[in-house]
């Protein structure tokens, strides 16, 4: 004990430190992994081999044999990895398709057989069909015909791949969203009933308060028996008790006298005496059934009504407290913070691996082929039930509802009438002449009975209304012929709307099965209630999903275009119309695009509004940003007509501000002779140097952190509404901040006072002998969250006390809203300064005026900068997004010079060690934009056109034309894309490039390390570059002076040069080979070694400083272990 009280316990790892070998090797064989999972350690194992393994090198037959085995392997892979591409991409949706234009050409051809119509027509085929095999059987024309074959086969699956892609995947994504929402549903929103018991104050019971008292009065009894008792005996029970837990459980039970048991039985539960009454019948048998074979709960049993009075028992240890509040938010953060583990990066292989094999190109085969089966069977289920079914009905009935009721008399007609007319026909054979004879009086008296009603109403003063009923009535029937002629047509939204109707037949018969169906057949209704009820709420949720995220978007888009028309030439609604009669998809998606974009700002102003504000404010407003808003929630809750009034609410208000804002603003701003339209023409180069791609990439980054756009702005839009307020006497309401000088006015004060106190910031008005107080007090929201159906602004006084009896009214009703309220809301009392609305709606105007002149501000200043600049550098006909960058650029330098002349004041000048620190960093700055930005990248530019791309410019003689600035231009582009890759696929391998990186994006250059980075990236990149750039000539040098060449053309100099290029780049290619090889041919021996002589492996104890990973013998733990 001495010795193991002396052993000091640290914490290890239990797993990767454990000595039982094969426990461990089987969970690695499970996990697939060579390192353990709780402390990343990677094992290590002494590998025996068998003595038939020669040393050192391996015979080279058993490489070839690896190589071999390996390029089947790759070439397995590539065979399965291409019947996967071919399995989803091409058969699945190819299926999917025929399967969709099956249904609905079965849905044709139905409705023509019961409608007795000719709209069927089928499908169009090909011109070209299969190719003919060739009867003699050469071999030259066998693979021609098979060429053929598949030729063909990969047209016929390829010639609506786009439609089947779209088909397929709207299949897919619709069922998961459905399937989705019904599980959201179930688990979120409580049915209406339960909440309503949940809610209802619990009714008063007899039986209930009768088994009250009785377990009342049992544990007094009890509590008195333990009191007592003797701790002795209650100590030997429960021994007892925990011996008989512990017995055999085959060992025979004594078998109990069935009156004891019986009366125990009773005794244990004493209160169902009581719910069952004194005349409630005995059931002898009904015990023994139910609890004969349950498992009895000893905690039931009271010891103190044993025969011997059992002592008290000291009270068990208390269960521990539950954790409070904070603890589940640091658990929450410690999540969070754990998102940046390394261990995530195993989550995110093991989510791949999850994904690689759920698609097919890992795991068994079987695997694959039922993913794809299920989810084909899936998509054709889908197809069948919510899409071929509705449109079946839809085509049939389209608007006649009536028709419902008389489809089956139509379905037997069209047995029974053939035979009635036939039969018909030879009985009225013989009445066919005086039938003839009979004919003209008829016609006449029914041409008399037909026009007599109308030509009498003709004839009377009614004669404007009839004729008014007429008009209306065949307005009526077109209409209704029209859509009813739709509903026979086969466009896409013809078809679409066959279906919609096909669904609300099926919502129409639900609904009288839930309603009525018990009438009818007198069995429950309640799975006709379910479905009904889940068909509504996946219906209400598209309808109002497809509102908000398609059709409002795209109305925004619209609109904005109508805003821009000042700006293109050319630009009209039938341009517009022309656009979407062309390619109507493109130009929704363009028009949808731009309104979501523009709604996403929007949406980001009224935030940063939220921001500066007072809480409370913009209650009347749904916070997007709000965690607790569920918008699918929110439509399942909320009444169809007030959402849609809702959402009525925002197209005014957001079409409003586009059109004031933007359209307002353009249309006042083309009065200016010269200005729009813009010159656009953006495939029209100006510069051989992508200036634009290279201002993305690195300007805009870079001048919007330097000048600290956003924060800036921040301060701007706050002081703006901190200016407003103060204009409006609204500080108190707006920004929380209650003014002495704003509670009323300086009567006879003139504007030049009023300037001279708002520019001097001159406080203290309110004791002015002129200033008289005005306004009062009002009671408004202090959060997001208003008590809903009450008024927002009651008018009080300064201690919250309602001024007349409609605001007592109003906060009455509003106390009684925020009883109902879980949380409640906050409310607060503040100045108002007198009417609200009017002070509001000059608010809103400023707003709208200052918007639009910072946004034309913002756009015209730099376009008129940058056609200046052209106009004075003699370029003309510039793409005026050009002319706008030249401006920003412009502006931006500008404000960065007066920034760097605010700091360096005379002061700062003066002092040496500052103008030696500014020398110093220009310096820094100096050389890193020559050799990190200037040389380095123009020689990456020119090696690139040396060797991968060529130049397109070309004199007559044959020498290409480069230009330098292009060239420089590449350099940038590919040295910029190359340290993205470095960093993202080898993070953790270069520190100093993510410094080099961040240093750039913040633009501090002068703090790039110059040294280190030398020494890292700057020198090695010259060793390369440099001799890459010069090695070509040298060789075509040499290849010309062997050929003798000198006085030969110079497309034969460039003919040589390329071949020059090309017998450096396969000498690099083969040196990049030989250094290469050897080191694979090291991993190719161990692994050979471990497949073909591995006899058995040891686990390595744990050692900090272990030195045996380096020996051949020792290392992780093989692949042929791991494959089991």
């Amino acid at each position: 004990m001495a010795d193991v009280d002396e052993v000091q316990e640290v914490p290890t790892c239990r797993i990767c430190r454990s000595e039982e070998e094969p426990g461990l090797v089987q969970w690695l064989q499970h996990s697939q992994k060579k390192y353990c999972e709780l402390c990343n350690y990677s094992f290590v194992f002494h590998k025996r081999y068998t003595h038939s393994m020669p040393d050192g090198t391996l015979p080279v037959w058993l490489y070839t044999r690896y190589l071999l085995w390996r390029g089947a392997q790759l070439v397995a892979y590539l065979l399965r990895l291409a019947l996967v591409l071919f399995a989803w991409l091409l058969l699945v949706p190819y299926t999917t398709y025929r399967v969709w234009c099956m249904y609905f050409n079965v849905g044709d051809r139905i409705a023509d057989l019961v409608l007795g119509t000719e709209i069927f027509q089928s499908p169009p085929r090909s011109g070209r069909g299969w190719p003919e095999v060739p009867i003699t059987l050469s071999p030259s024309r066998l693979l021609h015909a098979a060429w053929k074959i598949g030729e063909h086969l990969f047209e016929v699956l390829t010639e609506h791949w786009l439609q089947s892609v779209i088909v397929t995947g709207a299949v897919i994504l619709s069922f998961a969203a459905v399937f989705l929402l019904r599980e959201w549903v179930a688990h979120n929103i409580p049915e209406p009933q339960a909440e309503l018991e949940d809610d209802a104050p619990p009714a008063d019971d007899p039986v209930r308060d009768r088994i009250r008292a009785a377990a009342l009065a049992a544990a007094q009894a009890r509590a008195e028996n333990m009191l007592a008792a003797d701790p002795a005996q209650l100590i030997f029970d429960d021994m007892a008790r925990t011996a008989l837990a512990q017995r055999d459980p085959d060992a025979p039970l004594p078998l109990p006298n069935y009156a004891d048991a019986q009366q125990e039985f009773a005794n244990l539960f004493p209160w169902d005496a009581l719910r069952n009454g004194p005349e409630a019948p005995q059931d002898d048998d009904g015990w023994e059934d139910d609890e004969d074979d349950a498992p009895q709960d000893d905690d039931w049993i009271d010891e103190s009504e044993s025969e011997d009075d059992a002592p008290l028992l000291p009270a068990p240890p208390a269960p521990p407290a539950p954790a409070p509040p904070g603890d589940d938010d640091e658990e929450e953060e410690e999540d969070e913070v754990g998102w940046d583990d390394p261990e995530n990066a195993d989550h995110f292989a093991e989510d791949i691996e999850g994904v690689l094999e759920a698609i097919g190109l890992h795991g068994p085969m079987m695997a694959f082929f039922q993913t794809l089966l299920l989810l084909q069977a899936l998509a054709v289920s889908v197809i069948s039930i919510f899409v071929a079914i509705p449109y079946c009905v839809g085509r049939l009935l389209g608007f006649r509802v009536l028709d419902i009721v008389l489809l089956p008399v139509d379905l037997l007609r069209t047995v029974t009438d053939p035979v009635f007319e036939f039969v018909l026909s030879h009985l009225t054979a013989p009445l066919a002449p005086l039938a003839r004879l009979a004919e003209p009086g008829q016609a006449s008296a029914a041409a008399e009975a037909s026009g007599g009603l109308w030509d009498a109403l003709r004839s009377t003063h009614l004669a404007p209304v009839a004729r008014a009923i007429q008009d209306v009535a065949w307005k009526a029937v077109g209409l209704a012929s029209g859509l009813q002629a739709h509903t026979r047509g086969t466009a896409l939204w013809e078809r679409a709307l066959c279906i919609v109707l096909g669904h609300g037949y099926a919502f129409l018969i639900l609904a009288a099965e839930a309603h009525a169906g018990h009438l009818l057949h007198g069995a429950p209704v309640s799975w006709a209630q379910y479905v009904l009820k889940q068909y509504l709420r996946v219906a209400k949720v598209l309808l109002f999903s497809v509102i908000d995220l398609l059709l409002f978007p795209l109305f925004c888009g619209i609109l904005l275009e109508w805003c821009l028309f000042p700006l293109f030439p050319g630009a009209s609604f039938a341009r517009l119309a022309g656009d979407f009669a062309a390619a109507p998809f493109t130009a929704t998606f363009c028009r949808w695009t731009s309104g979501t974009v523009y709604m996403f700002h929007f949406a980001q102003f009224l935030s940063a509004i939220r921001s500066v504000v007072r809480p409370g404010v913009m209650c009347w407003m749904r916070d997007a940003s709000d965690p607790d808003f569920h918008p699918i929630k929110e439509i399942l809750e909320t009444n169809s007509l007030l959402q849609l009034r809702r959402i009525g609410d925002s197209v005014i208000m957001y079409g409003a501000v586009l059109a004031l804002v933007f359209g307002a603003t353009l249309r006042v701003l083309n009065l200016v002779p010269g200005l729009f339209p813009l010159y656009w023409h953006p495939m029209q180069p100006v510069l051989h140097v992508p200036l634009d791609l290279l201002l993305v990439h690195f300007g805009l980054r870079l001048s919007v952190k330097r000048t600290r756009l956003s924060q800036n702005a921040r301060k701007a839009f706050k002081r703006w509404w901190v200016w407003a307020a103060k204009c409006l006497r609204l500080s108190a309401f707006l920004m929380g901040d209650e003014q002495p000088d704003e509670m009323g006015v300086v009567e006879g004060r003139t504007w030049l006072e009023a300037l001279r106190t708002y520019v001097l910031h001159q406080p203290g008005a309110e004791h002015d002998p002129r200033f008289v107080r005005s306004g009062g007090y009002a009671r408004v929201p202090a959060d997001d969250h208003p008590a809903p159906d009450a008024q927002l602004v009651i008018a009080t006084d300064a201690e919250g006390t309602p001024v007349d009896d409609e605001a007592r009214t109003a906060l009455a009703k509003q106390e009684a809203s925020i009883a109902k309220m879980k949380e409640k809301a906050a409310y607060s009392i503040v100045y108002l300064p007198g009417p609200l609305r009017p002070r509001v709606m000059v608010l809103l105007v400023l707003l709208w005026l200052s918007t639009a002149a910072v946004s034309a501000v913002g756009f015209v200043a730099p376009l008129l900068i940058g056609r200046g600049l052209a106009y004075v550098c003699g370029v003309s006909g510039m793409h005026d997004v050009y002319a706008v960058f030249l401006g920003v650029v412009v502006l931006v330098l500008g404000t960065l010079v007066r920034h760097c002349t605010l700091e360096l004041t005379p002061r700062r000048l003066a002092v040496e060690e500052h103008v030696a620190a500014c020398v110093r960093n220009a310096c820094r700055v100096a050389y890193v934009l020559g050799a990190y930005a200037g040389l380095v990248p123009l020689l990456t530019g020119l090696v690139l056109h040396q060797y991968l791309v060529p130049v397109q410019n070309v004199t007559t003689d044959g020498v290409p034309q480069l230009n330098v600035l292009h060239a420089w231009a590449l350099g940038v582009m590919a040295l910029h894309s190359a340290l993205l890759f470095i960093l993202m696929v080898r993070p953790d391998d270069y520190p100093l490039l993510w410094d080099v990186y961040d240093f750039l994006q913040h633009g501090r250059i002068w703090r790039v390390p110059i040294r280190p980075t030398a020494r890292t990236a700057l020198l090695p990149m010259l060793a390369v570059l440099i001799p890459s750039l010069v090695l070509p000539y040298l060789v075509a040098l040499g290849s010309l002076a062997i050929s003798g060449d000198w006085d030969a053309p110079a497309a034969v100099h460039q003919l040589h040069l390329r071949y020059a290029n090309w017998s450096v780049l396969l000498g690099t290619l083969l040196f990049a080979l030989g250094a290469i090889v050897p080191h694979r041919l090291d991993f190719w021996t161990s692994v050979l070694r471990d497949e073909l002589f591995l006899e058995s492996t040891q686990l390595c104890n744990y050692d900090e400083q272990d030195e045996k990973r380096t020996h051949q013998n020792y290392g992780p733990l093989p692949d042929r272990v791991v494959r089991g």
